[in-house]
């Protein structure tokens, strides 16, 4: 029991050093600035007018055509209106935040060299999982400035909405943080290899369209069978997650995807010399 307490520690000091570790580097502030700005510009054009984006149908059919997802009429029907604008546009631009922000979990330390320091004090497995959540926890400050900021507009709108706007942030902040769980996984599994955060990026993308092609070719050629090759992908429940759908799937598949990751990750990380 006290062993798994210690190990829970590590994992936990890691965590917290990788999320200081980011916001303190030029890489963290310019990604988080950056951000801050794209999600303005969004919430200036979008967000702020959502009332008549959702009471004109034609940009109503825009929006469900511009993001390709069906059945997005639940979302399109939230109970605040700013929510029903935001989530299709983060559903979209996260995960592409997430590649690349925790594309330097392990990288930097295997090239420098100081993996072989960290692991007199710690497992592999330790400082793995630690970078993972601490990965997770920055992801969470992002997602946070933007509810924030979607909570701030609807207020100033109409500041009775207080308890259906917190209530639908926690909600959707749920959401999208078990959404995100596969992108950062499978981001340590690149990083338990590679000596770059550039070259685990690319990796990334030369992997999802290999596993994309292959998919689509093995399903035209063999059946449908094939068709679960697509759940290498992290992105395989992105509609059903856009819609909002509550099955256990949705919740089951990127839990799973990211344990099998991480197992991956471990094992070729606990073997490789560096």
């Amino acid at each position: 029991m006290d062993s798994m307490l210690v190990k829970g520690q590590r994992v936990k000091l890691f965590a917290l050093f990788e999320c200081a570790r980011f916001f303190n580097s030029r890489r963290g502030i310019t990604a988080l600035i950056t951000y801050s700005i794209v999600w303005a510009f969004f919430s200036y054009k979008f967000v702020a007018n959502a009332i008549e984006v959702l009471s004109n149908e034609q940009l109503k059919e825009f929006v469900e055509i511009a993001f390709g997802f069906v059945g997005m009429q639940k979302v399109l029907t939230l109970s605040v209106a700013e929510f029903s604008i935001f989530w299709p546009i983060t559903i979209v631009t996260m995960p592409v935040l997430a590649i690349f922000v925790s594309s330097d979990q392990l990288c930097s330390d295997i090239a420098r060299g100081t993996i072989r320091f960290l692991t007199l004090r710690a497992s592999r497995n330790e400082i793995m999982l630690g970078r993972f959540v601490g990965q997770l926890c920055v992801l969470s400050v992002f997602i946070g400035v933007t509810l924030i900021t979607v909570i701030a507009i609807t207020l100033l709108r109409d500041i009775s909405l207080w308890f259906e706007a917190l209530k639908l942030a926690g909600y959707l902040f749920l959401q999208l943080m078990i959404f995100l769980l596969p992108f950062v996984a499978i981001m340590t599994l690149f990083n338990s290899y590679l000596k770059s955060s550039k070259q685990a990026t690319i990796h990334f993308f030369l992997f999802y369209i290999l596993v994309s092609v292959a998919s689509g070719v093995l399903v035209y050629y063999f059946g449908q069978p094939f068709a679960y090759i697509e759940y290498l992908l992290p992105d395989v429940n992105i509609k059903s997650a856009a819609a909002l759908e509550v099955r256990w799937m949705i919740y089951a598949v990127p839990v799973v995807q990211s344990l099998f990751y991480l197992t991956v990750a471990s094992f070729i990380f606990n073997r490789k010399e560096v």
